[in-house]
């Protein structure tokens, strides 16, 4: 500066290289929202003092703040609000799939930036390189998504003061093939196979899945006294080893118990001895507690596609055994609110899902579902013979 005194706070101060020259920068200090002390330096007088004028303009309306923001990092942020604040709020199985997400496809890209740096551009940056890593479009896309979550709390936090994720596009994901259910007669194989092996927990999953629409999560939850007469009570899921409540949110739905079900429930209680106790699990584990996630993934390992191999049946996971649920459901000419219902889910995704069994069925007559059960069990005994 040249001319009169200098009335700001800006100062220059020389600095000696190793090479015996002098540089001169300009700096001043001020301290921050919380009292604490700062200095700014900049390589020119103009620069210090344009900056010196922002934090003045800025302290004069009370929003000395502003200049911290999205200073912190993404991980910080991430550790220390993210996590304790709003990961509770979740379901913890979505939880444990946010955070091997995060190991896997955060850390170490973008995790270190402070968050005013994460732009659109970035965030563009990020998706193209988890692409060409060979990361899956549905995995990129749940990252994403993840990430828009996580600056959606930054911005209720004033850590951030837009949402580069909800700009920049998501990659699209291909359609999921239309759905192909087990038949009636296959199902009935596959219970047969369990039932001669005396496996009466496996014969109640396969039945319970593919004849009342029930997740596996809902098998586990069910107890000796939530099958009823005519329906099966579903007011409890286990995740993770606890009790939670239904998926979409209600607090319980009934579903119709057909009387083949009703009658390996029987049997199945006569042969494992729980039947007197109303509060005993409907589908023990082999200790006869509740099923957790771990006893549901070593049974679908263990019992589950040896015997799917075994069969040759055209399935790769237990859950698939609801689209037998649903199509027998359509069959018999039920109505969509109804099916959606018994399945536990919206009717427009049971439209989405099932649209073309419902124009494959659409004008035939209805079938009795427990006759065509019976059927087949009769067939599977008679081939047995």
């Amino acid at each position: 500066m040249t001319g009169g005194r200098d009335l700001t706070p800006v100062r220059p101060r020389e600095s000696k290289r190793r090479d015996g020259s002098v540089t001169t920068s300009y700096t001043f200090r001020y301290r921050d929202v919380l009292g604490r002390k700062r200095r700014v330096t900049r390589g020119s007088y103009e620069a210090a003092l344009e900056s010196w004028l922002r934090v003045k303009g800025l302290r004069d309306r009370g929003r000395l703040g502003e200049l911290e923001r999205g200073t912190t990092t993404l991980q910080r942020f991430h550790d220390e609000v993210w996590v304790p604040e709003h990961a509770p709020t979740l379901r913890p199985k979505t939880v444990e799939h946010y955070e091997i997400l995060w190991r896997r496809h955060v850390v170490g890209r973008i995790d270190e930036l402070p968050m005013r740096d994460i732009t659109p551009r970035v965030v563009s940056g990020l998706k193209q390189r988890m692409l060409a890593d060979g990361v899956g479009v549905e995995t990129t896309r749940r990252t994403l998504t993840m990430l828009q979550g996580v600056f959606r709390l930054a911005m209720e936090w004033e850590e951030a003061s837009s949402n580069p994720f909800a700009v920049v596009r998501k990659p699209p994901v291909k359609p999921p093939a239309p759905v192909q259910p087990l038949s009636v007669e296959a199902v009935e194989r596959l219970r047969a196979y369990f039932l001669e092996a005396e496996e009466w927990e496996s014969v109640l999953v396969v039945v319970l899945m593919a004849y009342a629409g029930l997740r596996p999560s809902e098998v586990a939850g069910l107890r000796v006294g939530d099958a009823r007469e005519r329906t099966l009570l579903v007011h409890r899921t286990v995740r993770l080893g606890d009790h939670e409540g239904l998926k979409n949110g209600s607090p319980y739905r009934t579903v119709e118990l057909l009387r083949p079900v009703k009658d390996d429930i029987g049997l199945a209680l006569g042969a494992l001895g729980s039947g007197g106790d109303a509060d005993a699990p409907l589908v023990p584990d082999g200790a006869g507690e509740v099923r957790d996630a771990d006893d549901y993934k070593n049974w679908r390992r263990r019992h589950f596609r040896p015997a799917v191999r075994d069969l040759g049946l055209s399935i790769r996971r237990p859950y698939d055994l609801r689209h037998t649920c649903a199509s027998l459901l359509i069959a018999a000419q039920r109505n969509i609110l109804e099916i959606a219902t018994q399945l536990g889910h919206r009717p427009e995704m049971t439209l989405r899902t099932y649209g073309h069994l419902i124009d494959e069925y659409r004008g035939q007559p209805p079938i009795d579902i427990e006759g065509r059960i019976r059927a087949a069990r009769s067939m599977d005994v008679s081939l047995a013979a």
